[in-house]
């Protein structure tokens, strides 16, 4: 009987289900090979903030709420040029502050109801985000400087991409996929090789681009649903294109300066477009082309 009661304890306390291993909340595993941080998420829910460290070019990564990095509570790298995120399927937080990457920035949230926030961060060369499904959200503020481009993409679910205090000085890609999803540029500034595309999906979506001046062709397709936006307090130096796409679509422009060709096109559907305040088009006509179409009512 005593040989039999300690193989059951024995057992009990070998058994995964209770190791320390199986009750932490999650686990991030963190690879440096040459430049290129590799931070790969598990499909628990993860929270990991991502900053400069104590040392001069030291990144550091934190993990929160009880979140490991390669076992530890906090990691110390030097000599990334790369940062490469792959979080998993779980819902998660990630902040990235005060950095400066030589190369790229690379995030796939994956699946799960996901953030990623960057602020004073300068990236020297590419800025990719993958939302996966789920409501993701994408903040990059507080002084963020993109040199070479940024390309983020949603798919399915209410996604949020804001940019604020913001300078990016090439391509701009934002891609949200089908959902009810909203984008923001605010307070930001896009150089003369900053061709910014934006493409919201089916449903109900909303862009606002408030504050900030382009130097280069801007392109809004909204998609199917009852869409709306709203520009306000905006230089467009050059083209500035938008369709609203099918259904019931609002589109609200106020304080805009048009320095180039203008296409405000409201597709199908009860589509209203209203301007208010100041709103300057090009003087010469013969020059540029300004088209307001397919609006039901205008104000």
């Amino acid at each position: 009987m005593r040989t039999l009661f300690a193989c059951l304890i024995a057992l009990v306390l070998a058994s995964p289900a209770l190791t320390s291993s199986a009750l932490a909340a999650g686990d991030v595993s963190v690879v440096l090979n040459g430049r290129v941080l590799r931070v790969v998420g598990d499909d628990q829910p993860n929270a990991l903030d991502i900053v400069s460290g104590a040392e001069n070019g030291e990144i550091a990564l934190i993990g929160i709420d009880g979140i490991t990095v390669n076992g530890f509570a906090r990691l110390n790298f030097a000599g990334v040029g790369t940062l490469n995120l792959a979080m998993g399927a779980g819902s998660d937080d990630v902040l990235i502050a005060d950095l400066l990457l030589l190369r790229d920035l690379r995030v796939r949230m994956e699946d799960g109801h996901d953030v990623l926030v960057v602020e004073n961060t300068v990236v020297r060369r590419r800025m990719t985000f993958d939302g996966g499904d789920g409501h993701d959200r994408f903040t990059a503020r507080a002084g963020c400087v993109f040199r070479r481009s940024i390309r983020a993409n949603g798919r399915d679910g209410q996604d949020e991409f804001v940019l604020r205090d913001t300078r990016v000085l090439g391509r701009v890609r934002l891609a949200t996929g089908d959902g009810n999803d909203l984008v923001v540029i605010d307070r930001s500034a896009f150089n003369r090789f900053a061709m910014v595309n934006i493409r919201t999906g089916e449903d109900a979506d909303e862009v606002r681009i408030q504050h900030s001046v382009f130097f280069l062709n801007v392109n809004v397709s909204m998609g199917d649903g009852d869409d709306y936006t709203y520009l306000h307090d905006v230089d467009f130096e050059e083209d500035f294109d938008l369709e609203a796409g099918r259904d019931d679509d609002d589109v609200h422009v106020d304080h805009v300066d048009f320095d180039e060709d203008v296409e405000l096109d409201g597709g199908s559907g009860h589509d209203r477009l209203e301007l208010d305040g100041h709103v300057e088009f090009p003087d010469d006509h013969d020059d540029h082309d300004v088209e307001l179409r397919r609006f039901e009512h205008r104000s």
